[in-house]
C-alpha cells in the first residue's frame, strides 16, 4: 500500500513539473528554430545561441592555465558558429543572411565584429578536460540594424528614379483610398455635394494623370552625361520637374482633403468604411497554416505583395525590423508595437514558401487602402504575426 503511494505522489510530481510553464513544450519549440548543427534562433524573444567546444593542447602547462585556455577555445569557436547562426537566418522564403555575405566581405567582417560582444551564458568543463561554451546574442540593437541595412532596399538616387514615378506610386495609393470611399459614398442613401465633388474631382485628375505621363516620358538623368544637346536635355528636364511640382502640390492638397471626407461622420457603416478607423498596428494570426518566421516576411492576396510594399518608412524598417513574432495572440494585440488599436486578420495559408502569408480578399482590400498614409501603421512596420 506504501509503495503505491509512493508510485501515486511520483506521478503526480512528473506531471506537475512538465506542466511548468518556464520548460519547453512543443508550443514553445515551435518558435525556435535550429540552424544546422551550429545553434538556434528564438524568434520570439529574438535571441541568438551558438554552443563550441574547447579542447585541451598538448602544452605542458599547469592545469589552472589549461582550464584558461580550454574556456578560452570553446568561445571562440561558439562565436565561430554563432556566425553561421547569423549566415543561416532566412530573409525570406528562398534567401539566407548567407547569400549576401557571399558577395561582399565587408558584410562578414563587419557582422564578426559585432558577435564579438555577444554574451558569454555558460561554461561547463568536462571530466575529460573539454569544456562547452554558450554563447548568445540579440537579434535587436546593433546586430538587427546591420542585417535590415542589407534586407531593406536603399533610397533611390536621382539616377535611378524620378520624381515622376514617385508621383505615380503616391496615386496609386491614393486610388485605394478613393475606391473604398466610393463604396462607402456607394451604400449611403443620399450622397452629400461635398463628396462627389472631390470623388469627381478626383477622376478628372486620375484621365489628366494619365494624359500627362503619355505625353511627358520620363527623362532619365544619366542621359545627361552624352555629348548629344546637354542643355537640351537639361531644360528638359528642369520643365518637367517644374510640372511635376505642381502636380505634387495637387496630390498634396487632394490627399488632405480625403483624409478629412474619410474620418467624417456617415450616417450607415459598412465594410468598407472600416478603413477609416485609426489602427495602431497590425496583428495576423498565422495559426495552424504552417508558417515559418523570417527577417521579411511578406503579405498578400495570391501573387499580389501587399506588404512590405514602397511606401514604408525605411528608417523604421531598418531600425525595428519588419515584423516581430508572438505565439500568443492576447499578447501580441496587447503589445507596444501593435499600439491601442491593432487591427486583426486571420492569415488563410502561405504562399511561395512557408515564410510567406496570404490573406482574403477583403481584407487585401482594406489594407491596400490603410497602406496610402504615410505616417500609418503599415508604413511605420507596426506588424506583428501570432504562428
Amino acid at each position: 500500500m506504501k509503495m503505491r503511494q509512493l508510485l501515486i505522489s511520483g506521478l503526480i510530481m512528473s506531471v506537475a513539473v512538465l506542466l511548468l510553464p518556464g520548460l519547453p513544450c512543443s508550443a514553445q519549440d515551435k518558435a525556435v528554430e535550429k540552424i544546422g548543427d551550429a545553434g538556434s534562433i528564438d524568434w520570439v524573444s529574438r535571441k541568438l545561441t551558438a554552443t563550441g567546444m574547447g579542447v585541451p593542447t598538448k602544452k605542458s602547462v599547469g592545469q589552472a592555465q589549461m582550464r584558461v585556455m580550454v574556456r578560452r577555445a570553446a568561445i571562440v569557436v561558439a562565436r565561430r558558429n554563432l556566425l553561421e547562426v547569423v549566415k543561416g537566418v532566412h530573409i525570406d522564403s528562398t534567401t539566407r543572411v548567407q547569400n549576401f555575405m557571399v558577395k561582399s566581405d565587408t558584410i562578414e567582417s563587419r557582422v564578426k565584429g559585432v558577435l564579438a560582444g555577444s554574451e558569454v551564458d555558460n561554461v561547463v568543463f568536462h571530466s575529460n578536460g573539454t569544456a562547452t561554451a554558450t554563447v548568445s546574442m540579440p537579434l535587436t540593437g546593433q546586430l538587427e540594424v546591420m542585417l535590415m541595412r542589407m534586407v531593406v532596399p536603399p533610397p533611390k538616387s536621382p539616377g535611378e528614379s524620378l520624381p515622376l514615378q514617385d508621383l505615380d506610386a503616391r496615386i496609386r495609393f491614393l486610388e485605394n483610398r478613393v475606391r473604398v470611399l466610393e463604396e462607402k459614398v456607394g451604400s449611403l442613401k443620399k450622397a452629400s455635394v461635398s463628396q462627389e465633388q472631390i470623388l469627381q474631382m478626383f477622376r478628372s485628375f486620375t484621365q489628366a494623370w494619365l494624359e500627362y505621363v503619355e505625353s511627358h516620358p520620363a527623362v532619365v538623368p544619366t542621359g545627361l552625361g552624352s555629348d548629344s544637346s546637354v542643355a537640351e536635355l537639361k531644360a528638359q528636364y528642369a520643365r518637367q520637374a517644374a510640372e511635376l511640382g505642381k502636380i505634387s502640390t495637387r496630390l498634396d492638397d487632394m490627399a488632405t482633403r480625403l483624409k478629412a471626407l474619410e474620418t467624417g461622420k456617415a450616417p450607415m457603416r459598412t465594410k468598407a468604411a472600416r478603413a477609416t478607423v485609426t489602427y495602431t498596428g497590425l496583428v495576423i494570426d498565422a495559426r495552424n497554416t504552417g508558417f515559418r518566421p523570417c527577417l521579411k516576411p511578406t503579405i498578400a492576396d495570391r501573387q499580389k505583395v501587399l506588404y512590405p510594399g514602397d511606401y514604408i518608412n525605411r528608417d523604421r524598417a531598418v531600425r525595428s525590423g519588419f515584423v516581430r513574432y508572438y505565439r500568443n495572440l492576447a499578447r501580441a494585440q496587447r503589445s507596444a508595437r501593435a499600439g491601442t488599436l491593432p487591427l486583426t486578420v486571420k492569415a488563410t495559408g502561405t504562399v511561395n514558401g512557408k515564410r510567406s502569408l496570404s490573406i482574403s480578399a477583403a481584407d487585401y482590400k482594406t489594407l491596400a487602402a490603410l497602406s496610402a498614409d504615410p505616417e500609418g501603421f503599415l508604413a511605420n512596420c507596426n506588424v506583428i504575426i501570432v504562428f
